[in-house]
């Protein structure tokens, strides 16, 4: 496998990125452009946006061609030109996924905020979210003066009864057939001593437990 070291330039000839492909760098350039014009955000589109704006479109170089994936490589390169002064838009120091990058205080301020903002269980905002005095009175104005029919009020109810009844009761009762196979599977079955045993310290356990953990309520009160 070969890889190809390459390396974007300003309209000036200056070093800007240093990249790896195992494609040509040319392809690669033009992978580049169209992500910067599609709108990506990040050092290096900005700054071929940058050079767009400008009249001008960046050129790609081949800095050397070797064998394998190309990470230390790739690695070596960017430590050099930058070493050497070279003001690189490179997020990372090179090879594969994000090893060395490092977000902004605004990139880390965003990141903050939309975790604030997250839902952490099923319909229930994060804490500290408050939904804007605007969007109060947009919610308000869109329910004063509405009310349920007596029909939706019904089956509503009935929901509610049906959800407080456990499942097998919820409407739903088995067929004879299916009664009849279950009293046949249990029929003439004994549970062993051993399994006997189990149950009751499993349910000792369990009383046990209950009872600590009254007692400590009552000793908090």
């Amino acid at each position: 496998m070969k890889t190809n070291i390459y390396s974007l330039q300003d309209e000036n000839g200056r070093i800007r990125y240093i990249g790896k492909t195992s494609g040509s760098p040319g392809a690669r350039l033009r992978n580049h452009l169209l992500v910067a014009r599609n709108g990506a955000k990040n050092h290096r589109c900005n700054w071929v946006r940058s050079v767009l704006s400008r009249g001008f479109i960046p050129t790609v170089a081949l800095v050397g061609e070797v064998d394998g994936d190309g990470c230390k490589e790739e690695i070596a390169w960017i430590k050099y030109f930058r070493d050497e002064g070279v003001n690189l838009v490179n997020e990372t120091i090179g090879g594969e996924g994000r090893l060395g990058y490092k977000a902004s205080e605004k990139t880390l301020c965003k990141m903050r905020d939309a975790i604030k903002r997250q839902i952490f269980t099923k319909g229930h905002p994060a804490l500290g979210y408050h939904h804007s005095a605007e969007s109060i009175a947009k919610t308000s104005a869109s329910k004063t003066g509405k009310h349920r029919s007596e029909e939706t009020c019904q089956k509503i109810s009935e929901t509610l009864k049906l959800k407080k009844l456990p499942a097998w009761n919820r409407g739903k009762h088995p067929s004879k057939q299916t009664i009849q196979k279950n009293r046949d599977a249990h029929m003439g079955k004994m549970i062993s001593e051993e399994t006997r045993k189990k149950m009751s310290k499993s349910s000792k356990t369990c009383w046990a437990k209950r009872k600590n953990k009254l007692q400590n309520n009552e000793a908090k009160i």
